[in-house]
């Protein structure tokens, strides 16, 4: 059985009507998808607001995203006073998933491996967190004071080289973004014989070849959840 296939919404041609009134969804998804409809408006009128609001919509977008990486990232147990502590500083969210969530890199990897046995789920999304992080600060450029008019937003040459460049960062976004899901086997949900294989994994005692074999040794009894 292959992996269902994603079909996003289309954002090419939206108006601005539709951009504002339809398919409202205050996640990364939402948010991106509305950033990327501003993006394709400017890039058809050339109205700098629409570039503005694409840059507002794209760095909340990275924020969500970054969050709910947290959130799947903890086994959906962050507490109160971890959350609160995302809410003072939203710009370390990054720094926050490092602290939660130390063995980052390592989960992914093996969950995407686990699902490799699950192909009736979607597309596995890994995420760089560095990357993120880089997206986020070219997006934040456009929020603050850019310099003089004449040689900013009133320049149709600066306007063009701002959008190609927030344009190579949020289209693809939304491409990734849309095509999968993000998901991670916490270790708590895993089988016992899955976390032993885990454990080895992120210890260093086997390389990620080993793991699969040893999970097609497991198969049967491979029946742990994910989220």
């Amino acid at each position: 059985m292959s992996k269902p296939v994603i079909t996003p919404p289309v954002y090419v041609g939206r108006t601005l009507d539709e951009i504002v009134r339809n398919d409202l969804y205050f996640d990364s998804a939402g948010y991106l998808y509305r950033s990327v409809s501003w993006l394709d408006d400017y890039r058809r009128t050339k109205n700098f607001p629409s570039l503005l609001y694409a840059n507002i919509e794209g760095r909340m977008a990275i924020e969500y995203l970054l969050f709910e990486i947290l959130v799947i990232g903890t086994g959906a147990s962050l507490t109160l006073d971890q959350y609160k502590k995302c809410l003072t500083d939203r710009t370390k969210l990054d720094k926050a998933i490092n602290r939660l969530i130390p063995d980052y890199e390592s989960i992914q990897t093996f969950s995407a491996l686990l699902i490799e046995f699950e192909p009736s789920l979607p597309k596995h999304l890994k995420w760089d967190i560095k990357e993120l992080k880089k997206y986020w600060g070219v997006v934040s450029e456009y929020l603050h004071w850019l310099g003089a008019r004449n040689l900013t937003v009133e320049d149709q040459t600066w306007c063009h080289a701002a959008y190609e460049r927030v344009e190579a960062i949020l289209v693809p976004l939304w491409e990734k973004l849309s095509s999968g899901q993000s998901m991670t086997m916490h270790p708590d949900q895993m089988t016992p014989e899955v976390r032993g294989v885990w454990s080895d994994f992120k210890a260093g005692k086997i390389d990620i070849d080993s793991a699969r074999i040893r999970l097609k040794i497991l198969k049967p009894v491979l029946n742990a959840k994910f989220s």
